[in-house]
């Protein structure tokens, strides 16, 4: 939770995008990490430090793995915010 906050809130004295994308890596080293909400904080905190073709690498695979894990609602809202958040820079 803490690292999306550091990628995306509004409020710049609480936002730290460099951290927030060192946590979303470190959390994925993890071989166990499976969750599709990782690569999502990833997507985020890419897009945040200004690498939105990244982003949108990271935002599919949030995608790919909220399907598989029948998570039908998490996939639609990454593709909402790869969509019209992510790929407009």
């Amino acid at each position: 939770r803490s690292g999306w906050i550091l990628a995306v809130h509004p409020d710049p004295t609480l936002r730290d995008p460099a951290t927030a994308l060192e946590r979303a890596r470190r959390l994925l080293a993890d071989p166990r990490c499976r969750a599709p909400r990782a690569w999502d904080l990833l997507a985020a905190a890419l897009a945040a430090n200004g690498r939105f073709p990244e982003a949108i690498d990271a935002a599919n695979r949030a995608i790919d793995r909220a399907v598989g894990a029948g998570r039908e609602d998490l996939a639609l809202d990454v593709r909402n915010r790869r969509d019209h958040c992510y790929a407009l820079r």
